[in-house]
């Protein structure tokens, strides 16, 4: 699954369009790491993030249906829906993720293979079976459809407080 529904993005990614002034930056110090703390932090506090969501829906569903291949289907369309949301906050480290969003049509094209992917791994009888998904309700599409939205949401916040509080070391920190 992650292989499958995660590339697509990442690969969207890759072609993202150079940040607005990067190029009038100073470059990086040779010394400083590629892997700094405050990077590892950033990493560290947006995966929790993303598995809290999906836990946070894994609990409802588990709550709504019991264990099973139903439970199990809204949690795969969660896990998806949060990579797939998270692909927008990961544009930028400092930027919203709202600017610019027609800059990178690639991006759009991996939103649509991937949503395409998860309508034929429920909708498609044979795959569906093989891969032991059910049919979702459309309250189950509007819990993965929040999956998707509420990282945007959790980092567009910290990004806007981080803009607000400390505006000269977000210069530094997009070009690191």
């Amino acid at each position: 699954m992650n292989l499958v529904t995660d590339v697509f993005p990442a690969l969207a990614l890759a072609a993202e369009p150079a940040a607005p002034g990067v190029m009038q930056r100073p470059p990086r110090s040779a010394n400083s790491s590629l892997l700094s703390r405050d990077l590892l932090f950033l990493i560290g506090w947006q995966a929790v993030l993303l598995a809290t969501i999906t836990l946070s829906v894994y609990a409802w569903a588990l709550d709504a249906y019991g264990e099973g291949a139903h439970a199990r289907t809204v949690t795969l369309m969660a896990i998806i829906g949060v990579q797939l949301g998270h692909m927008f906050n990961c544009r930028s480290r400092t930027r919203s993720a709202l600017e610019g969003l027609l800059r990178n049509p690639f991006t759009w094209s991996a939103t649509t293979i991937v949503i395409g992917l998860q309508l034929i791994a429920i909708y498609v009888g044979p795959i569906a079976r093989v891969v032991n998904t059910t049919r979702l309700t459309t309250t189950d599409w509007l819990m993965a459809g929040g999956a998707v939205i509420a990282p945007i949401l959790f980092v567009e916040a910290t990004k806007s407080i981080a803009r607000r509080r400390w505006p000269a070391s977000v210069g530094a920190l997009s070009a690191v």
